[in-house]
């Protein structure tokens, strides 16, 4: 699976460890050491099914060449795998046996009869499979096959939003934008204004915060048409994920341009990670100023 190694590690010790847990808070502390014994009892059941496609493995010269192992290691190894699928295959039937004369439930008996059952399938399966698919064909190939390249025309980003949130940031933004505009380019300037009372009503409350973002917003629109640039502006309320969103699906933008704060990993926690959010949530590029 190709997730981050951090989340493949949480998702590992999370199932390994949640069990033990709940197990010690159902049963108490007494029952650590069945517990243990258990587990270790599972682990010698899996042994087989690690073992045989091992032998399978390095007794295929194709796949091993010089390397491959000589005939009598390969008796020995069945021999080992043998042993070891007997002894596990009547520990589980002397596990069972017990089981189902403890107990006597016929709902359990049931279900431990076809555990057992398919855990011996499973078995055979695991021994027989890389004999019948012997002369299949592997793909080694882990990416689709390789086509050749074919490209739409190239298209101008003619609708351009950009995010300002009157940071430092905005100034990268808005030279960026500047570098990959066209004389027919439209801007359209988004501020998202989280005031108190904007965050209580969800909407605009005509409040001091409210005015003076749209009076440095309007600044901001003066210095496009000074440029005869195409200009429009529109200030999002509270959400600045879903306002950001929604204007530019209204405007039908082709671009999103964004600042980068720079900050990372907790401080992100903190402030927010609109970003990330935001290239989710559109379906159009997003460009990070940073």
């Amino acid at each position: 699976m190709r997730i981050s190694p951090t989340l493949r590690r949480i998702i590992t010790r999370l199932l390994a460890i949640i069990p033990a847990v709940l197990v010690i808070l159902i049963a108490g502390e007494s029952k650590v050491g069945s517990l243990l014994i258990f587990s270790q009892v599972i682990l010698s059941m899996q042994l087989a099914f690690a073992v045989i496609p091992l032998i399978h493995f390095v007794s295929d010269k194709k796949k091993m060449g010089k390397f491959v192992i000589k005939p009598y290691v390969q008796v020995l190894a069945w021999l080992v795998a043998v042993i070891i699928a007997v002894l596990n295959i009547k520990l589980v039937f002397e596990e069972i046996s017990s089981w189902i004369i403890k107990y006597d439930v016929w709902w359990l008996t049931v279900l431990l009869i076809m555990g057992a059952i398919g855990m011996v399938t499973l078995l055979i399966m695991t021994l027989m499979y890389p004999i019948l698919h012997k002369k299949k064909s592997i793909e080694l190939d882990v990416h689709a096959p390789f086509e050749d390249l074919k490209f739409d025309e190239p298209k101008l980003f003619n609708k351009i939003v950009i995010a300002l949130d009157y940071s430092t940031s905005d100034t990268k933004a808005v030279q960026y934008a500047l570098s990959i505009s066209q004389p027919d380019s439209h801007f359209i300037l988004v501020h998202i204004v989280e005031s108190a009372g904007v965050k209580y009503t969800g909407e605009s409350t005509d409040d001091l915060e409210s005015r003076q973002d749209l009076d440095r917003l309007k600044k901001y629109e003066q210095f496009f048409l000074d440029r005869h640039f195409k200009v429009d502006f529109e200030l999002g309320y509270n959400n600045r994920v879903v306002s950001i969103t929604r204007i530019c699906e209204q405007y039908q933008a082709d671009l999103l341009i964004v600042g980068s704060h720079g900050h990372r990993g907790i401080k992100d926690f903190i402030f927010g990670e609109t970003v990330n959010k935001l290239r989710h949530a559109v379906k159009i590029p997003v460009f990070i100023a940073q």
